[in-house]
């Protein structure tokens, strides 16, 4: 699918001209020569479950055994990239969804209500801010990546298990950093990865990133693990 929508979009103005080779081509089982940065201050992050941390752990002894080599990384801290992620991510839905959100009021859920709402007390300094934020971010993860010569990076996919619905307030997402905040913020390509059940039988999983225009790694490496651990392949009862 990835090969059917990549390249340049003239009509976009946000695509880029860089051109890769076709991903499909590159997918293999191989992980040797492969060094993976294993991300320990996301993975100490607040909120991040023992389950969680433990599924990442694990992930990363399977890479080990697939030849892949694993060093430990520290980012900056994920409540930086959260803060600009969320900052930008809000500022942006209500500015692109006011009219149709103002229109179809009722027609939105009470979360959705919520968050879109908040965009609109983000003032432009702030939106600006997030912005250069966002840049000094990604330069620094993608420079810490060369600097110590590493393909990917690794943590966990998610923090914990979910909770009820019923239980979720509408700003739940500003109560702790957010683990995805990472990839989306840098625009690093990424893939979450099915990691096994928790004891509560919810799926969990770890995340790799890599760097930019680096899919085929990302892929060919989520690819082999996925064929390593077939047992987490089975569907929740």
């Amino acid at each position: 699918m990835l090969d059917a929508v990549m390249g340049h979009d003239a009509k976009d103005p946000t695509s880029t001209k860089h051109q890769i080779e076709p991903v499909s081509k590159t997918i293999s089982e191989d992980c040797r020569g492969l060094v993976i940065g294993h991300v320990t201050n996301f993975s100490e992050a607040e909120g991040v479950s023992d389950e969680s941390r433990l599924a990442c752990h694990r992930a990363l002894d399977v890479f080990r055994d697939l030849g892949a080599e694993v060093k430990e990384i520290q980012l900056p801290s994920l409540w930086d990239y959260t803060v600009a992620n969320t900052t930008i991510m809000t500022s942006e839905a209500f500015a692109i969804h006011n009219v149709r959100f103002r229109d179809h009021l009722d027609d939105v859920s009470y979360l959705t209500r919520h968050r879109i709402a908040l965009g609109a007390f983000i003032s432009a300094a702030d939106y600006i801010k997030a912005q250069k934020a966002r840049r000094v971010l990604t330069h620094k993860t993608f420079d810490l990546m060369r600097e110590n010569r590493m393909d990917l990076l690794c943590y966990p996919g998610m923090v914990s298990d979910p909770p009820p619905i019923d239980q979720m307030s509408p700003f739940y997402y500003l109560k702790a950093p957010l683990i995805t905040a990472p990839a989306n913020l840098t625009g690093a390509p990424a893939a979450a990865i099915r990691a096994g059940f928790s004891d509560a039988n919810m799926p969990m999983s770890f995340q790799l990133t890599g760097h930019m225009f680096a899919d085929s790694k990302v892929l060919s490496a989520a690819n082999a693990y996925e064929q390593a651990t077939p047992k987490y392949s089975r569907i929740v009862e």
